[in-house]
């Protein structure tokens, strides 16, 4: 049996034929048809496990009236929740519902985990009285149990998870099944998470608890979802013998489900199960380490037997990418095996999709096997709209190419293929390019700052409906699809990339010397072939998920011990190490942005670094991977990564590579605007004048946010409120840079520096400083969402600060910031934030990490206070006298220590 066998969870495609991809519901007990009985979250509540599950199928209690939702309990008034002893069911309800009205915030956890405890003790007094009704019972072990979870991921208390076991235990023996039902769900669930944090030692108990899960006689669709959860849990122990025994519990129990679908799902688990007892995995490595005709042989028949014996998707899914695999390695012969197994096998299966999964399979991998041995010529447009001369390549040896601008892997292979082409030209050598992009902008923006020395030809541009494309004539599912057309006309072999490339040219045109390492050929890229699916690429590098994560990548991942569940295994050589970051890459961005992604991904980059053997292209791959994830924790404030940042930015200032040359060039000239905070201001205008330079030279995105906003702060050196004769000799200037910089920002396709930019253009009303001596008026709802009373700071000495959490400058000065505050509180100072993010729980994340006590303005009404008191660059800082009139305007507040000084004697007497 092989060491990992994360093959045996459902993939992405096998689920979706399945139809349980749906969002989980919370746990609930019975569906009471009563709002507020689910705890509502601000920015995603913690979650201390996975524990959906499927409502009761009890109808609720209809009194012929629509529910009404009551007031949420005022968050002041939390701390001071007292359950009334002899409150009716009706009211114990209705307070039941307005705690769990209450929003988590993680600024400030205490009124949200008030409201929990408050939630715990209605709902007991609610379960002891002898007239509720089963309803209200229902809402109370639901409103009990979210309290108890929640409490547990807020507080990190493992005495919660106790008590709610305790607490189900309990409902074991209750009068109502659906609740014994529930109380069973639940505690499995419980039980899988105690397996992921106690280890081997619980496997016994989760294996008891799978069987009286699975024997429920009310079970239901979401009894065998939750029941697989125990699958990956067992994998991630090692523990394979047992996870697949656990599949063949569950798909035997519910083979007899009334549901179709349930069925089905059942069956593909059994099917997995198989396929795993037949040493599939073992037999499928081996092809991969020693690719004999013996190998491949014990992996054809094992792919037979497993479609004969059981028609699934997962044998499909393993023939398909065996066939695929053969076929890239050039063994035509048994990919064609293959491929009419899977023909004969699915070509008439009952389930519409995989018959046209088959055909579309069997048809493309046809066309592109059929292309070796026949003539070829190439006919389309280029992006100017010019007919390609084929003629011109007569008596050429003509690489043809598919890509696309948003395929990772064409792009990573793009310099290897030039310098191929630099080797060969002379000898004969031509390349056309094959781009399947959709939309004509796209290729448009790519050729503005990337130039081909050779033709490109647009594949779905500009043709016809109806009509078949190159990619369809030639049979491509998946990019980067390469082969070769000799002098005669004729394909002399397909998948000709790396290594594979260069023996075939050899052949054509001789060897050359010095062409350095062949490119790698990372996994292609869905290529757009006919129907989704058809572009699947499978793999038995199925990820697995710790059970208390969600599966749904929109929650948040469970924060187990000393676990990252993203760390790449100890055991992958280096060039599965890049596939780890290419898979990773593709993550969505609220993964990416979870602990523990960034060091398991640089981890694995400096992995690959590490290995003197690496080609040059895989280390390039992991050096920009590595700048990337430190430049964007930095732009965060994480001064530790900031710190590695510019010591790997040293360490390879002198690197040839032309794309991590070009990587260093930015993030120096990024540091060096860093460190110019106390540079003399003509220094400030020569770096000011090379940064308008970059910035109107290249495409801008997100990883320039910190070095445009680091521009701005620069520019904001110009207005010192210490020196007006200064501000004002530099005002017309600083005005032209806004403008300057504005526009160049501007047509950023990043939409948050986009916006920045088109703020920074708009000409002020007037600057700031003209605001001295004048009132200032602040409106508006606080973070919390209350409404901000600024009347109630008259008397005191106020700092206002406008600012953003993706602002680097406005990062940098919040430690000052709040050393200010902190000093000066108790001699009547306060300070004010501005909020002006976009990102709700951005804003909300930075403020609980960096502990702001203070208030902070946010919402849509704080882009009118900045345009209405001429704030354009951030950090702006008002500081505010006892009467509510501006003393002054600065970007730093150090610039108002000593008049902070001046002030607060009067404010505080």
């Amino acid at each position: 049996m092989s060491k990992s066998m994360r093959f045996l969870t459902l993939s992405g495609a096998a689920a979706l034929l399945i139809g349980f991809s749906g969002c989980p519901d919370s746990g609930k007990v019975a569906d009471t048809d009563k709002p507020g009985t689910t705890a509502q979250t601000d920015d995603k509540t913690p979650a201390a496990g996975d524990t959906t599950t499927e409502p009761a199928k009890k109808p609720p209690v209809d009194d012929g009236a629509p529910p009404t939702m009551p007031p949420a309990v005022p968050g002041s008034a939390l701390s001071a929740v007292k359950v009334p002893a002899n409150a009716t069911p009706d009211e114990l309800l209705t307070l039941l519902i307005q705690l769990g009205q209450q929003k988590f915030n993680r600024a400030m956890p205490g009124p949200f985990q008030d409201a929990q405890h408050g939630r715990v003790k209605a709902a007991d007094q609610l379960l002891a009285a002898p007239t509720a009704t089963v309803q209200q019972r229902d809402a109370a072990i639901n409103s009990k149990y979210e309290a108890l979870r929640m409490l547990q991921g807020t507080t990190g208390d493992m005495s919660f998870l106790k008590e709610t076991e305790t607490f189900l235990t309990s409902l074991k023996n209750d009068k109502e099944e659906h609740v014994r039902d529930y109380a069973t769900r639940m505690l499995f669930l419980l039980q899988v998470e105690r397996l992921q944090v106690e280890g081997k030692t619980a496997i016994d108990g989760t294996m008891a608890e799978l069987d009286r899960l699975i024997a429920m006689p009310d079970r239901n669709e979401r009894t065998f979802q939750d029941a697989q959860t125990i699958v990956p849990a067992l994998l991630q122990l090692e523990e394979e013998e047992q996870a697949l025994e656990a599949m063949r519990r569950i798909g035997q129990a519910f083979l007899d489900y009334p549901d179709e679908q349930v069925v089905f799902a059942a069956n593909e688990l059994l099917a997995r199960y198989n396929i795993a007892r037949m040493g599939y995995e073992d037999k499928y490595t081996a092809v991969m380490q020693n690719d004999t005709p013996e190998n491949r042989a014990e992996v054809i028949e094992t792919l037979k037997k497993a479609m004969a014996e059981s028609p699934s998707a997962s044998a499909f899914q393993f023939s398909k990418q065996a066939a695929e695999f053969f076929e890239r390695r050039g063994n035509y012969a048994d990919a064609v095996k293959v491929y009419e197994a899977l023909h004969q096998t699915y070509s008439n299966h009952e389930i519409p999709e995989f018959a046209e999964e088959a055909k579309i399979t069997v048809d493309y991998a046809s066309k592109r096997i059929q292309l070796i041995g026949q003539p070829f010529q190439v006919v389309g447009t280029t992006p100017d709209g010019t007919p390609l001369d084929w003629n011109a390549y007569k008596g050429k040896v003509v690489l043809i190419d598919f890509w696309a601008t948003w395929c990772g892997p064409c792009l990573e292979e793009l310099p290897q293929v030039k310098k191929v082409y630099e080797a060969y030209h002379d000898k004969g050598l031509e390349i056309v390019s094959i781009n399947t992009d959709k939309k004509m902008d796209d290729v448009q923006r790519f050729f503005r700052s990337n130039e081909m020395p050779w033709k490109t030809v647009l594949s779905e541009i500009g043709v016809p409906e109806g009509e078949s494309t190159l990619m369809d004539r030639c049979g491509v599912s998946t990019i980067p699809f390469m082969f070769v057309v000799n002098r005669e006309g004729v394909v002399v072999d397909i998948h000709t990339r790396g290594d594979r490339l260069l023996e075939v040219l050899a052949e054509q045109l001789g060897p050359v010397e010095g062409l350095g390492e062949p490119a790698p050929a990372p996994a292609p890229a869905p290529g757009g072939a006919a129907s989704p699916q058809s572009s699947y690429e499978p793999s038995l590098e199925m990820e697995t998920f710790f059970v208390s994560a969600p599966a749904d990548d929109s929650e948040e991942a469970a924060d187990l011990p000393d676990v990252n569940p993203y760390a790449a295994s100890p055991r992958l050589t280096t060039a599965e190490l890049v596939e780890y970051l290419f898979r990773m890459e593709d993550k969505p961005q609220i993964v990416q942005t979870r602990d523990g992604f960034s060091d398991a991904v640089i981890e694995a980059s400096d992995r690959i670094l590490a290995d003197k053997e690496a080609k040059s292209a895989h280390r390039r791959l992991a050096t920009l991977t590595k700048f990337r994830l430190l430049q964007e924790a930095a732009a965060f404030g994480d001064k530790k990564a900031d710190d590695k940042l510019a010591k790997f930015v040293e360490a390879n200032a002198d690197n040839t590579d032309k794309q991590i040359a070009t990587e260093v060039e930015f993030l120096q000239l990024e540091r060096r605007a860093l460190n110019a905070s106390d540079i003399p201001l003509p220094e400030v205008e020569e770096l000011l004048a090379e940064l308008h330079e970059y910035f109107t030279s290249h495409n801008l995105g997100e990883k320039h946010l910190r070095l445009a906003s680091t521009t701005i702060k620069l520019v904001n050196r110009f207005d010192d409120p210490n020196n007006l004769e200064l501000s004002r000799q530099y005002g017309e200037q600083r005005e032209k840079y806004f403008a300057a910089f504005g526009a160049a920002f501007a047509k950023s396709e990043f939409k948050q520096l986009a916006s920045y930019g088109k703020k920074l253009s708009k000409p002020a009303d007037g600057a700031p400083s003209e605001l001295v001596g004048k009132p200032l008026e602040l409106t508006g709802a606080t973070a919390l969402g209350a409404e901000f009373d600024w009347a109630a700071y008259r008397g005191k000495v106020v700092v206002v600060d406008f600012w953003a959490s993706w602002c680097g400058p406005c990062r940098a000065e919040m430690p000052h910031l709040k050393k200010l505050y902190e000093d000066l509180q108790d001699r009547g100072f306060d300070v004010v934030g501005v909020n002006l993010d976009k990102d709700a729980e951005a804003m909300a994340t930075f403020i609980a990490e960096q502990k702001l006590n203070w208030t902070n303005i946010a919402g849509e009404g704080t882009k009118e206070l900045a345009n209405k008191y001429g704030v354009r660059g951030i950090p702006t800082l008002m500081l505010i006298d006892a009467d509510g009139n501006v003393v002054s305007v600065a970007h730093k507040s150090a610039d108002f220590a000593a008049k902070i000084e001046e002030l607060l004697p009067k404010a505080a007497g």
